[in-house]
This record gives C-alpha cells, structure tokens and sequence, in this order.
C-alpha cells in the first residue's frame, strides 16, 4: 500500500470520526443540563472537534509542514488544533477530579451546573496563554536546487513548544491518574456498586493511556535538532486524531443513554431525508428513552 493510499484512507476515517464526535456533542448536550461530568465533557469534546478540523485541514495540506505553500492558513489550522488540544487536556484533568469528588456526600454542593462555566473560562484563558508562544512561532523556507524547501524554525520556540506539550501532558495524566486511582479505591472500600459511575471512570482512563502514547511520540521529537522527527513526519497527525476522538469512542461505548440519544439523531436526520418533500412538518411524539435521575453523575 502506497502512503498516497494510506493519505486517502487516513482522511476518509479523519472525517467519519470528525462526524462521529460532531454527533455525540449533540447527544451529550441534554444530559449536560443535569450532570457536571457530561457538562465539562461537552465543551473538551467542542475543542477536540474543532482539533479534529484542524488535524484534517493539516493532513489534506500535508505539504505545509515542509514548504511555504498555505502557509499562513497552515499556520492558522496549528495555532487552532495546539489551542484546543491545550483546553481539552486541561478539562480532562477537571473531569478525573470530577470523577473522584463525586464520591463524596458533598459533591452536589461543589460541582453546581452554575459554577462550572467560570473554571471553564479559567482553563481556557490559561491554555491560550500557554500557547502564545506557539502563534509567534516563524518558519524560514529555502528553496534548494530548485526542487525541494528546506525549512529553518527558531530553536528557542520549537524547544517550548516540545516542552510546554510534553510538561502539559506529563502533569494532566498525573493528576488522571492519581484521580481515577483514589476513585477507585474509594469506590471498592465504600463498597460503591453504582454502575454508572465505574463506567464513567473509564472514559478518563482511556484518555490516560492513548495520552501516554502520544507523550511518547512528543518525547522522540524533544532530541531532533530540526524540529522534524520521523515520528512526527510520518505518525503525529494519526496518533494525535486518534488520541483526541478517543473520548467520543469510549462515551459511547460506555454510556447507554449517550448510545440512545445518538440513535435518536440518527433515526431523525434519517427519517428528514427520505420523508416525503410534500411534508414540511416533521414531529417525534415520545422520547425512546427515560433518562433517569443520576444521582451520582449529576
């Protein structure tokens, strides 16, 4: 299989999954009316779709990385997916804290629905404060012999730029991983046999281990003096596609209520398009599913 065949699949699944999450912000939208945990996973699942776009745009153009050809909209699509990723992984570190404070008595009593949107303002200003770095970040270009671009970045700002992802991912998977431990932990002392709340759990674990992978694929890049690793070359915009839909991938494995509420935009988009053009009004009388009360995710 040539890498022009393995582009074109790579964008075909870029884009399914791109629609995929797309569709689960819209099923995680009512639960997070009740619940804390879906109310902070809706907004990192918007920035991993807009990283998604990002990393798609990237990929398509892959060009841009190595020659001046997009470079300013390349250089737009980077500032947006770094940005994003930053903010995601900063409310999944809220979320395995989440997690753990949920076993608690007071949980209800600090994780309002009405206090969450200032920390999520917090965590976003501070994600784009550590990214201004990356938006200065310059790229010189040199055609040589005519035929090829060589390409110069200034040292200073790639080494942040590697640093401030590595530090950023080795300190959220730290605090993940400490969370979702002492959650667990709590759960089989406290003898906790709440399901959904174990199944929850998962979502933030998973994120833990795919994160861990693309650590290491950003640690390869920390020792290449030309900014430019194999890794990265040839498997970054996979790993990171992977590890930022992942999310999207487990919710709804996990999560049964997400399952049918996805069902229902489904079955609703699919009954819009093959109704009959004459009906111009389309109704669903009754809900498929009750959502019950979750005390303890909400």
């Amino acid at each position: 299989m040539t890498i022009n065949t393995l582009t074109f699949v790579f964008h075909w699944i870029f884009m399914v999954l791109t629609i995929h999450y797309t569709i689960i912000v819209f099923a995680v939208q009512k639960l997070s009316n009740n619940s804390s945990f879906f109310y902070i996973f809706k907004y990192a699942a918007i920035c991993d779709v807009f990283s998604c776009i990002a990393l798609a745009w990237i990929n398509l153009f892959r060009s841009t990385l190595f020659s001046p050809i997009y470079l300013y909209t390349s250089h737009l699509a980077a500032a947006i997916e770094c940005s994003c990723i930053t903010i995601s992984l900063l409310l999944n570190g809220m979320m395995a804290i989440n997690r753990y404070h949920s076993t608690f008595v007071s949980y209800s009593l600090y994780w309002k629905i009405n206090k969450l949107p200032k920390w999520i303002i917090i965590l976003t200003i501070i994600g784009l404060i550590i990214n201004v770095p990356f938006y200065l970040d310059d790229r010189d270009f040199e055609l040589v012999n005519g035929t090829s671009w060589k390409m110069t970045r200034y040292p200073w700002n790639t080494a942040y730029i590697n640093w401030m992802l590595n530090v950023l991912i080795a300190c959220v998977q730290t605090v993940g991983v400490i969370a979702t431990a002492m959650t667990l932990y709590r759960l089989h002392v406290h003898n906790i046999v709440y399901t959904p709340e174990r199944n929850l759990i998962y979502v933030t674990l998973v994120h833990i281990i795919v994160y861990l992978i693309l650590l290491y694929a950003y640690l390869s890049e920390i020792f290449d003096p030309t900014g430019i690793s194999f890794i990265q070359r040839n498997f970054s915009v996979v790993l990171e596609f992977l590890s930022i839909s992942m999310n999207s991938v487990t919710i709804i494995l996990i999560n049964r209520n997400i399952r049918e509420e996805y069902k229902t935009i489904i079955f609703f988009c699919t009954k819009k398009r093959h109704s009959n053009p004459t009906v111009s009004v389309i109704s669903i009388t009754q809900h498929p599913t009750e959502y019950r009360a979750m005390t303890k995710v909400a």
